[in-house]
């Protein structure tokens, strides 16, 4: 892969893994209409890498009070922290049990585009819904939880579906953002983890390409996770549904 397709993969990545348009969704729509190869295994592990590290800069005051919180043991931090593992359950048993069921569609531009559509219609209902005050508890936690589950589908975007059920059930706009992008931290932990041994075993000349993906999308992240809360606290969330619906549409006649 040369390395301009690889600044497009991770710019790509960085904007739409926080930008509610699909990131994997994106990649099937650059394969079929760039003619751009699939990152294998190893850049996608660490193109998520990047996008994770954007979200721990961006949050650098939250995760560092937490983590002071949870050394001196307070109640709040260690709830909150369970909390979220309890949330990440369901995606994790997707992504270790069922995921070559996941992988078979990540080729197929029919479902992606319809996928797309969906989750251009969930985002056009947030425009609608009642704005409420709910604290965040182990139920709500969970069905977002479960949401980010289903996110694995290609055209399903995670942020889109999780912060719009997140205020769904009555999480406040910020902490509906908050929750999103922290069930996503263990997640691509997880995920890189897995990967170490194949990133361990890679030559030297394959490093490099790795290097300039994780800044990449590291940077165009940061960029996209930021322009994307202010949009969120500005209640103009649903306006990315247009654009799921146009690029769904076309999706959906290309592929006939």
């Amino acid at each position: 892969m040369g390395y301009i397709d690889l600044i497009i993969l991770g710019v790509i990545q960085g904007l739409t893994e926080f930008l509610p348009v699909s990131s994997s969704g994106h990649l099937v729509f650059i394969q079929h209409f760039l003619k751009i190869e699939s990152p294998g295994t190893s850049l996608e592990v660490i193109l998520h890498l990047g996008t994770l590290c954007s979200i721990i800069f961006f949050y650098n005051k939250e995760l560092s009070s937490l983590l002071s919180q949870i050394i001196s043991f307070e109640i709040e931090a260690l709830k909150y922290i369970f909390y979220i593992l309890f949330g990440i359950i369901p995606a994790a048993i997707a992504g270790v049990f069922f995921k070559d069921f996941f992988t078979s569609f990540f080729n197929n531009l029919y479902f992606t585009s319809y996928f797309l559509i969906f989750t251009g219609f969930i985002l056009f209902c947030s425009k609608f819904m009642e704005h409420k005050m709910n604290s965040l508890s182990l139920k709500n936690t969970f069905m977002v939880g479960l949401i980010q589950a289903f996110s694995i589908f290609p055209g399903i975007s995670r942020s889109g579906m999780t912060i719009s059920v997140a205020m769904f059930l009555g999480l406040e706009k910020k902490e509906a953002f908050k929750l999103s992008f922290f069930l996503a931290i263990p997640i691509i932990i997880g995920a890189t983890i897995l990967e170490i041994p194949h990133l361990m075993s890679m030559d030297n000349s394959s490093i490099f390409p790795l290097i300039i993906g994780f800044f990449v999308s590291a940077c165009s992240g940061y960029i996209a996770l930021k322009s994307l809360y202010k949009i969120v606290i500005k209640n103009k969330f649903w306006i990315f549904s247009l654009y799921c619906f146009i690029i769904g549409i076309i999706g959906v006649f290309y592929a006939r």
